[in-house]
């Protein structure tokens, strides 16, 4: 599942497929399937629910190890309503 505190990669969807200047690395604040945008990120960027994303860092008692998963679109993790605390 994908939590608040994660740290995860994608291109932005303002910029062209391939142009380096969308790869961006952002930490999830809080998830909630309900909203339109599913997640919200530190860096503000709305990013649509069929964006492929990837986890490079996962959380786990309130420390960031590194993580090796796959690209896949934001509506196929498995999401909770959650908040990252001490925002």
């Amino acid at each position: 599942p994908l939590r608040p505190g994660d740290v995860i990669r994608y291109c932005s969807p303002i910029f062209c497929a391939g142009d380096p200047r969308g790869k961006r690395l952002a930490t999830v604040l809080s998830t909630d399937p309900s909203r339109s945008y599913m997640i919200r990120l530190d860096n503000n960027e709305l990013l649509p629910n069929e964006t492929l994303i990837k986890r490079v860092q996962v959380i786990e008692n309130g420390k960031l190890f590194p993580h090796n998963g796959l690209s896949r679109p934001i509506e196929s993790f498995v999401l909770k309503k959650r908040e990252l605390k001490n925002q």
